[in-house]
């Protein structure tokens, strides 16, 4: 899996559909305001992608039975705030823990410039 770390602004989404035009997957996004922004701009830039869905609808549907095959995750850091909120049922998270480099480890190969 490549991970593209950027900043706000560097073109991380823009990596995200080049990949899905490339690759035939879904884009995994925010919310519906969000991938109706991500459809447009995959238009603008002349390519042709599936619309995305929201995390919400991400966590609640099975895709797999679908036959989708792939996804590609626009910014991971929302989606896990978002699956903590959920879990949590809005409660408040105090503390948590991370291993260090465990993304990395989780993910495999990491992209900080999006080449």
């Amino acid at each position: 899996m490549e991970m593209i770390i950027q900043g706000r602004g560097y073109g991380k989404t823009k990596r995200m559909i080049e990949l899905c035009a490339e690759h035939d997957g879904y884009i995994v996004c925010k919310d519906f305001e969000t991938a109706q922004k991500i459809a447009k701009r995959a238009e603008d830039m002349g390519l042709d992608i599936r619309f995305p869905v929201s995390f919400g609808e991400w966590l609640g549907r099975p895709f797999w039975r679908a036959g989708v095959r792939q996804f590609f995750i626009d910014d991971l850091d929302l989606l896990v705030k978002h699956m903590i909120y959920r879990a949590a049922n809005g409660v408040p998270i105090r503390a948590a823990s991370a291993t260090e480099n465990g993304l990395t480890e989780m993910f495999g190969e990491e992209t900080s410039d999006g080449e």
